[in-house]
């Protein structure tokens, strides 16, 4: 039960991630067609514009996520009883 909801959570979070990229679509139109008739510019520099200002978003998304991973697994760690952690370890499982 717990695994359905899980995978209707990541379906739905999927569905608003497409909605939004898509009312950003519609307002981009608009903004490059804005940028192309009143200054003049060309394909290649709204390209590199765009190119770059998508990749400061992701990098800043990549290390805003890794920061949120980091700060939720480390209550983890006093969380997981000592004894548990002491039989599922790598080390506890020798094939040899």
């Amino acid at each position: 039960m717990v695994r359905v909801l899980g995978y209707l959570v990541v379906a739905s979070a999927a569905v608003i991630v497409a909605l939004i990229v898509g009312a950003t679509e519609a307002q981009r139109s608009r903004e490059i067609a804005v940028l192309k008739e009143a200054l003049g510019a060309r394909r290649g520099f709204l390209l590199r514009a765009h190119g770059v200002e998508f990749g400061a978003l992701g990098l800043m998304a990549g290390a805003l996520g890794a920061a949120l991973g980091g700060a939720c697994a480390a209550p983890r760690h006093e969380l997981v009883p000592d004894s548990l952690e002491r039989c599922c370890t790598p080390a506890s499982h020798s094939l040899w």
